[in-house]
């Protein structure tokens, strides 16, 4: 009997040894299947970064932007750089989920599926709210080089309206859709901007009248 149970208790740890070291033999080709997949990936991705860099730079694109003054309305961002860098964890997920499909990490290979899908979406978030602050900084400039009475505030004023309205509109793209509360938001924020800037613009005629400078101010809106 206590030889019986001697035996059991040396061959229950050797026999759980056993199935450990059986599954990882049987899961080790699984294994470096995936890493493969995953070193061939990210060659593939540093490759295609290189290559979309050094073409966006033969094309001179952030020259470009600097000679059309839009450079800053993107707070001096390398577009090369931005792009290329986007391309190349994009490829990369890719080849992450096909890695985890592989390694039979079911979870993991439709969660990365899942951020591959919605990836398109959150571009075109990003290209509303990079179109908005080209577009805002073009009209705060106008603005500024106009003859409005405050045209340094309300042209700043016009620019955070727009960039804030790009946001609302891009929120979906990256997943948030309930954005019901900061439209109502940006509905009064605008009202009591527009109300302000009416009383600002009142005031500052009512100045300019009592005070003469008028007269110089409709001259140059006259020429």
């Amino acid at each position: 009997m206590a030889d019986s149970t001697l035996t059991s208790i040396v061959e229950v740890p050797a026999i759980a040894l056993q199935e450990s070291i059986n599954s990882i033999i049987m899961a080790l080709p699984k294994v470096v299947t995936a890493l493969v997949i995953i070193l061939i990936g990210w060659l593939i991705a540093k490759l295609s970064e290189i290559a979309i860099r050094k073409l966006l730079v033969a094309t001179q694109v952030d020259e470009w932007l600097k000679k059309m003054k839009l450079k800053e309305s993107l707070y001096n961002v390398s577009i090369s750089n931005t792009l290329s860098i986007i391309v190349k964890y994009y490829i990369l997920i890719i080849f992450l989920k096909e890695a985890s499909v592989r390694a039979g990490l079911v979870f993991l290979a439709e969660l990365i599926g899942d951020l591959i899908s919605t990836i398109p979406s959150i571009m075109i978030g990003i290209s509303i709210v990079i179109i908005a602050l080209v577009f805002a900084d073009f009209v705060r400039k106008r603005i500024k080089e106009s003859l409005v009475p405050f045209n340094d505030q309300i042209g700043e004023i016009v620019y955070g309206l727009i960039v804030f309205f790009a946001v609302v509109m891009a929120l979906p793209k990256f997943g948030l859709t309930n954005t019901s509360l900061i439209e109502d938001s940006f509905k009064y924020l605008v009202l009591g901007l527009s109300l302000g800037i009416s009383i600002a613009v009142g005031i500052g005629f009512g100045w300019a009248i009592k005070e003469g400078p008028a007269k110089e101010f409709f001259k140059k809106r006259s020429k």
